[in-house]
């Protein structure tokens, strides 16, 4: 499958300008960053994720950048926010936390030039979950591995409203902390991950119209729907055309804010996630668009 690039990214405003109408600003370090919180975690940290370099709703630059999820797609490994080996025989093998992928690779650099300085007031205990459990819909027990057709969980219950959305993670090989941390896999080298699909649902997405009918909703006026396509963390298949695929927060005009599964391969904007400490106090701010909170 062919990758497609939304948007060129430039150095400068002016060389954007020189090139394209359509031109905007990501945050950089010591810029105004803004952040929506998502939920508070157990260690009484809290959840933000990126939003922009404005405090409203749908702002025009509510990501840090785009990429692909990965650089190859026809591999089970690449469903992975880090992966094993392709083509392996066993579930371990192929997701083993040994590569990383393309978008970790984006946010591990865009952490490092952008929010390192911050590293005292952010949280390295929390982690993130991608979940890379099988759908419990599969029979065959090579789901999961190198090329063979399979559902990821996530996908199952949202689609087949199999189970109810739940915050655990229930495999620490796919929870991903930073060495530091007492628990998950502690394989990260920063403490910044992504959205989850469970994490969106809790927040208030709408699966189903009144009536009942799916796939025909708009989930626009949701806080975390962010006027562009977006990744979550979460793995959703692997297909019969052999193209992995990761759950996406869509843009669509006849479905704003749905949930998807976009192809690794796709470019998408980027919205990471970090979890602040709980001892930190705010500066300033009561948590509304007019006075967000400050963190200095």
């Amino acid at each position: 499958m062919d990758s497609y690039n939304p948007i060129m990214e430039f150095s400068t405003l002016e060389e954007c300008s020189a090139v394209y109408d359509n031109c905007r600003v990501l945050s950089r370090a010591g810029k105004e960053m803004y952040w929506r919180i998502i939920r508070v975690n157990g260690n009484g940290s809290l959840r933000l994720i990126y939003a922009g370099t404005t405090p409203k709703h749908l702002n025009d630059d509510p990501f840090i950048g785009v990429s692909m999820y990965n650089d190859e797609e026809d591999d089970n490994a690449y469903v992975g926010y880090m992966y094993g080996t392709p083509n392996s025989n066993t579930y371990e093998e192929t997701h083993a936390n040994k590569n990383d992928s393309t978008i970790k690779e984006y946010i591990d650099s865009w952490y490092e030039k952008n929010l390192l300085s911050d590293n005292d007031k952010i949280d390295t205990e929390s982690g993130f979950c991608a979940d890379r459990r099988i759908s419990p819909r599969e029979t065959n027990p090579q789901a999961g591995i190198g090329k063979n057709v399979n559902d990821y969980y996530t996908t199952a219950i949202t689609a087949y409203l199999l189970d109810k959305p739940t915050l655990i993670c229930h495999n620490s090989n796919d929870y991903f902390t930073t060495t530091t941390s007492s628990v998950g896999n502690k394989a990260l080298k920063y403490p910044a991950g992504m959205l989850t699909t469970m994490e969106f649902i809790y927040a208030g997405y709408a699966t189903s119209d009144k009536e009942g009918n799916k796939h025909d909703i708009t989930n626009s006026n949701m806080y975390l729907y962010g006027n562009f396509p977006y990744r979550t963390m979460t793995p959703g298949s692997f297909r019969s055309t052999l193209v992995a695929s990761i759950e996406h927060i869509s843009s669509r005009s006849n479905g704003e804010g749905y949930l998807s599964s976009g192809a690794v391969k796709m470019y998408e904007t980027i919205r990471p996630v970090i979890n602040l400490k709980a001892d930190i106090t705010f500066a300033s701010g009561d948590g509304t668009a007019e006075h967000p909170f400050v963190v200095s």
